[in-house]
């Protein structure tokens, strides 16, 4: 192994561990590779924890590399210290010969709002209350496992509509596993239309809904956006704010009379461009925050007024 020319009984590589929540891991993976560029080690920690370790060059470990992961625990500790805030460690210790590359889905059954559970495919089910949604989801590479803060505000606004309205059919717009379509239909809601261009997001799609038990509730189409107008009373976007407002024209065109749409993805700087860029003809009657991401509920007046 490489040592150090003027050290040779000191290891050239320093192990870096980090211990985090899901939520927390799932920011933190992509800082470990850009340091250590030889991968992350992501192992199963106790208490609904994970460990990041990864090994970098000793020279690439100064105190400035330091100070990076350290400012990112902090920032991330003010919003995911359950069950407890991310923690660093080191030690200077050679790397083994193999270290995984890419990045694992920090995925078990967790509780997504406070009704809705997701449950990875395969997993034991958790216990959960009588009341409760659970969805069961194979993420494989789509977008949607309900971890990330832009999803999981989407899915509670999506609570709180159906909590107090049913529509009768809902769109979902570039699907990715089908999280929130698969949501909306166990809330309630008839019949529910899934689109999404990427093929490997439809086949993911379509296998949720048979694992969910609700073929012919929710129907997967491999397609940007549909084209009925005006039919949806409900209509769900969680994409990139680019994506969302190239297909604002096709959104509205979708959107019913008196029909609500819920955005999601925005982040918060962002946000006051979103409100202004819908309205009108929408008016904001509804709003989600987690961490730097927003989701808006969106509401179509029956009657449009002026402008």
């Amino acid at each position: 192994m490489k040592r150090d020319s003027g050290s040779p009984d000191r290891p050239s590589w320093v192990e870096v561990s980090v211990k985090a929540s899901a939520q927390a891991a799932l920011f933190l993976t992509p800082l470990f590779h850009s340091l250590t560029g030889k991968g992350v080690q992501i192992l199963d920690a106790d208490e609904g924890m994970w460990d990041l370790i990864g090994w970098v060059p000793a020279r690439r470990w100064t105190p400035r590399a330091r100070r990076r992961i350290l400012h990112w625990i902090r920032l991330l500790s003010r919003h995911f210290s359950y069950p407890q805030p991310p923690s660093l460690s080191e030690r200077m210790d050679e790397p083994p010969p193999r270290i995984p590359k890419g990045e694992r889905r920090f995925f078990r059954a967790f509780a997504a709002t406070d009704r809705i559970w997701v449950s990875p495919q395969g997993r034991r089910r958790p216990p959960t209350p009588p009341d409760t949604v659970l969805l069961t989801l194979d993420v494989g590479q789509a977008r949607g496992s309900g971890l990330h803060p832009a999803t999981r505000s989407c899915l509670r606004l999506l609570q709180q509509l159906l909590e107090k309205e049913r529509p009768e059919r809902a769109l979902d717009v570039g699907t990715g596993t089908g999280i929130l379509a698969l949501a909306a239909a166990k809330l309630g809601v008839p019949k529910v239309t899934a689109v999404d261009s990427d093929p490997h997001s439809v086949r993911i799609a379509r296998r949720n809904v048979r694992t969910n038990g609700l073929v012919g509730r929710v129907r997967v189409q491999r397609r940007d956006i549909a084209q009925e107008g005006g039919r949806y009373p409900l209509v769900m976007a969680n994409l990139p704010l680019k994506s969302l407002f190239r297909r604002t024209d096709a959104l509205l065109h979708c959107l019913a009379p008196g029909g609500n749409l819920i955005v999601g993805g925005i982040w918060r700087k962002q946000e006051a461009k979103v409100r202004a860029h819908f309205s009108p003809p929408l008016q904001v009657v509804g709003r989600d925050q987690e961490v730097w991401w927003s989701a808006l509920l969106l509401w179509r007046p029956l009657h449009p007024g002026p402008g």
